[in-house]
C-alpha cells in the first residue's frame, strides 16, 4: 500500500467533542498532517524515521507557514480528506507530514498510532506512541 492521499481542502472535523490546541508551526504544514513538538516549542511534520520525528501531538487542521499560529486536534473523530479502509490502524508514515496503514511499518521505521478508520474517510483519533523499535511487533506505551 502506500501514504493516504488527501485533498487538504476536504480536512474536516467530524465530532463536537474533538480536542485542539493551538501551536506555533515550524515550517510550512497543511491539514490533515500529523506534528510533533520539536525542542524549539514549534510543531514540525511528523515522520517515523525517529522516536522524536514520529511522536505525534496531534493533527494539523489548518494552512499554515513557519512561525503562524494554527490548530492541532489531539482528540476526536476527522475526515481526513482521503480514503481510508474501516477498521484498518493508520500510523504517522516515514514521510513527513504523512499517514499510512499500519501495514507498511517496516524495520528502522518508529511506529505512531493516529487512529483507526471508523468510516471510509474518518479517522477516530487514538494518537498512541510505541516504546520501542520496531523487532516484529508494535508495543503500545
Amino acid at each position: 500500500m502506500a501514504d493516504v492521499t488527501q485533498t487538504a481542502a476536504n480536512f474536516r472535523i467530524n465530532a463536537s467533542g474533538s480536542r485542539k490546541k493551538e501551536v506555533q508551526a515550524g515550517e510550512t504544514v497543511t491539514p490533515g498532517m500529523p506534528l510533533y513538538e520539536n525542542a524549539d516549542g514549534k510543531y514540525y511534520k511528523s515522520a517515523a524515521t525517529s522516536a522524536t520525528l514520529a511522536a505525534s501531538k496531534g493533527v494539523c487542521k489548518d494552512y499554515g507557514d513557519a512561525d503562524d499560529y494554527v490548530d492541532i486536534v489531539q482528540q476526536g473523530e476527522l475526515d481526513m480528506g482521503g480514503t481510508l479502509v474501516l477498521g484498518e490502524i493508520y500510523l504517522v508514515s516515514s514521510t513527513a507530514g504523512g499517514i499510512m496503514p499500519s501495514g507498511d511499518l517496516t524495520t528502522g521505521e518508529f511506529g505512531h498510532i493516529l487512529g483507526m478508520a471508523s468510516a471510509a474517510g474518518n479517522l477516530k483519533l487514538i494518537n498512541q506512541s510505541t516504546t520501542e523499535f520496531l523487532t516484529g511487533s508494535i508495543a503500545r506505551a
